[in-house]
């Protein structure tokens, strides 16, 4: 009798939990894979519910007729497919949110290349060639120099750039807790990881990192406990296929502009990365503005040197930055960036934010 009682119960618990959800889901609008999955699920909730209720060995059989029910339910066809349907919807959505967030960092850096384009600062064809040959050039370069790189640069040459840029953070810029970052912080260029093991300490989310040399990148994996991620990759690709877009809140690049001679695609997808109040902190060789040419269109801002390192003037530094959207120039430091021919060669260390003030 007992027995009879609770099945009565339970096809009365299903059936009111039936009508429920059918009227909700009614009234939403929602898909007809919606109602079966939520249909069914609060049947088994229902039964489950009941489960708790069966206790004893007088109650055994009866657990038993209701765990079966609840495993059938679970695995019945039109269920099953429900849910099926529904994972994929939802792996759609997600692909067009990607989707549209891609396009939306492609359209600003569409708006970007065409304010240059109207200023007369647009790439041509056998500027391209020599850019896309220049890269090759470095990338060989270093991928040959990794194995002697910190040799040279920091014992015989004096390179203590990455020191300068994280004391000119702490100074400046550093949280009460004396970061950095808090969640996203990426090195251009690392090279062996010298910037990024400077700044790891100061670093309290994620710090990426990519280079032009397989090697160089090798090299700074070595460097055990500095990075969450490294990549054989242009600075600029990496910043637009793998850092997506308001997400980064420090952005680093030791030296690296003294291999880039046009500013403009770096600093636009630059822009694109740094979260609201972001930093992107680098490094150039100083050019003299009568040695670069002036400014663009008329003039490149920028001049290749026998050392085959490219030296950017701060007029030309300025002028990009004011054409960038979104980008300020916070400050602007003249420092010894290197030695060469034990002469001390002159450089810039530069702090652009993104937006608001911090």
């Amino acid at each position: 009798m007992a027995t009879t009682t609770t099945v009565e119960a339970s096809a009365t618990l299903e059936a009111s939990a039936t009508e429920t959800v059918e009227a909700s889901v009614t009234e939403s609008g929602s898909t007809v894979a919606d109602d079966v999955i939520a249909a069914t699920e609060a049947k088994v909730t229902t039964l489950k519910l009941l489960l708790l209720s069966l206790e004893g060995k007088a109650q055994k059989k009866e657990r038993a007729r209701v765990n079966k029910d609840i495993y059938h339910l679970e695995n019945d066809e039109s269920y099953v497919a429900a849910v099926k349907e529904r994972l994929l919807e939802v792996r759609h959505e997600a692909a067009a949110a990607d989707d549209a967030a891609h396009a939306a960092k492609l359209q600003a850096q569409e708006q970007a290349a065409g304010k240059w384009a109207r200023a007369g600062c647009a790439e041509t064809e056998s500027e391209r060639t020599l850019r896309i040959y220049w890269r090759n050039q470095v990338e060989g370069l270093f991928d040959e120099y990794a194995p002697t790189f910190e040799q040279s640069l920091v014992v015989n040459l004096g390179y203590d750039v990455p020191e300068k840029l994280e004391a000119l953070l702490a100074r400046d810029y550093a949280h009460e807790d004396g970061s950095v970052s808090r969640h996203l912080a990426v090195d251009l260029g690392c090279g062996t990881g010298l910037a990024g093991a400077q700044l790891r300490g100061r670093c309290r989310g994620r710090l990426i990192g990519c280079d032009l040399s397989s090697r160089m990148v090798r090299e700074a994996r070595k460097k055990a406990g500095v990075f969450d991620e490294l990549e054989a990759c242009d600075c600029v690709a990496y910043l637009q296929r793998r850092v997506e877009a308001s997400s980064a809140d420090l952005i680093v690049a030791a030296d690296v502009l003294l291999y880039l001679r046009d500013l403009t695609d770096l600093f636009a997808s630059v822009a694109c990365a740094l979260q609201p109040g972001g930093l992107f902190v680098f490094s150039t060789e100083l050019g003299l503005d009568a040695e670069c040419g002036g400014l663009p269109p008329d003039g490149r801002g920028w001049v290749e040197r026998s050392s085959e390192r490219i030296a950017h003037s701060e007029e030309y530094l300025r002028f990009v930055i004011d054409a960038t959207e979104g980008i300020v120039l916070r400050s602007l430091e003249v420092t010894n960036i290197r030695n060469e021919a034990r002469k001390p060669i002159r450089g810039h260390l530069c702090v652009v934010s993104k937006g608001r003030e911090l």
